[in-house]
């Protein structure tokens, strides 16, 4: 089993918050959804757009893992 880096090391109170940052940077970009909208699959995680498919209204694919999820609060209606 593939440990996350959230399992393996315990940060202080000053470097949890730098490291929670540095997260929000990185997942502010045109290519990743943030955290909440990630694959909610615990060994996939996966949050790149080309990899996570809506395939109705309510659902998204995460084609690495298959996983089909609502991520919270959707209300992607498609094309008007």
């Amino acid at each position: 089993m593939e440990q996350t880096y959230e399992e393996t090391v315990d940060l202080d109170p000053a470097a949890q918050a730098y490291d929670e940052e540095a997260r929000a940077i990185w997942e502010d970009d045109d290519d990743h959804v943030d955290r909440r909208n990630a694959c909610p699959n615990p060994s996939c995680q996966e949050n790149h757009i080309d990899h996570l498919v809506w395939i109705d209204d309510d659902t998204v694919l995460c084609t690495t893992c298959n996983t089909q999820y609502s991520p919270p609060g959707s209300n992607y209606k498609g094309a008007q």
